[in-house]
């Protein structure tokens, strides 16, 4: 029996019970989180032996909602780019402190139309990102480098 077959929905009010600890939420708002050990435990050997599949569909759903684009959509701007920034045509050398591992190229994308521009290095990204995506302001702070160099 698997701890899904376990969740019971009570069809007049609406909320969600775990069957084997009685933990009540409205479904509406959250999952079921059962507080059972063995229950906890089952889900995080499910977590450590499927790790790479579950950040894969994070990755793929973060795309898709934040920037309207999938999985293979972002493969194939990478390929397109050759795997290098937009704007400094360097690889991405910025490491996750969470995992320890290099991070991939940002998604460049308009605040105000949402379009997808490219991908980016985490230093450029935050570059424009600071400069307001203000292309005004970039040409501005460029002829600024080039008269103090």
């Amino acid at each position: 029996m698997t701890v899904e077959a376990n969740i019971y929905i009570a069809p007049k009010t609406g909320l969600r019970s775990c069957r084997k600890c009685r933990t009540l939420v409205n479904v509406a708002r959250a999952k079921v989180r059962c507080k059972l050990p063995e229950v906890i435990e089952y889900k995080k050997q499910w977590f450590q032996k499927n790790r790479n599949r579950v950040r894969k569909q994070v990755r793929a759903s973060e795309l898709k909602i934040k920037y309207g684009i999938t999985s293979e959509q972002y493969a194939e701007m990478f390929i397109l780019q050759g795997g290098v920034c937009a704007i400094c045509k360097q690889a991405e050398t910025s490491v996750d402190n969470r995992h320890g591992k290099i991070r991939v190229l940002a998604v460049d994308h308009c605040h105000t139309t949402n379009k997808v521009r490219g991908l980016l290095c985490q230093r450029c990204n935050h570059a424009i990102g600071m400069l307001r995506d203000n292309p005004t302001l970039c040409r501005i702070a460029a002829g600024y480098l080039e008269i103090n160099a």
